[in-house]
């Protein structure tokens, strides 16, 4: 769904059996996610655990809250959420584990020497060609 900005372990609430919270913590001022909830509500969540191969998907809807009490609910170390994600879930799937261990995943071992795919600034770069975007060496985004 979106990157949590170093929540910890467990940033997803079980509220009961059908209902999840998920705060929206600040990161890059972006609200894509937000964006994607408010046009189309239906959701899907992945979890990943490092070393389990086993994966948990869930299906739902999801709504944006402002409420103050649910967001400060969810604060940490002072910091409130603007908003949280309540996701109304309506299936639940666990998955084998054969496509992370088929790709070797969670095996150091197999990864790649060098990314395989352009970092995020150069990806924004060429998706904006055409605008004044500022050049940066690899050396300069990685600092």
């Amino acid at each position: 769904m979106f990157p949590q900005k170093g929540d910890p372990v467990s940033f997803v609430h079980v509220v009961d059996s059908n209902t999840l919270i998920i705060p929206n913590r600040p990161g890059n001022n972006r609200i894509d996610g937000l964006l994607n909830i408010i046009a189309h509500h239906y959701v899907a969540l992945l979890f990943l655990i490092p070393t389990v191969n086993e994966t948990l998907r869930i299906n739902g809807t999801a709504e944006i809250l402002d409420n103050p009490g649910i967001c400060l609910a969810h604060a940490i170390n002072g910091r409130t959420p603007l908003t949280v994600t309540r996701i109304t879930v309506s299936e639940v799937f666990l998955h084998c584990g054969k496509a992370p261990l088929r790709g070797a995943l969670w095996d150091s071992e197999k990864w790649p020497d060098k990314r395989p795919i352009p970092n995020l600034y150069e990806i924004i770069k060429d998706h904006a060609k055409g605008l004044n975007v500022p050049q940066k060496t690899n050396a300069e985004i990685e600092k």
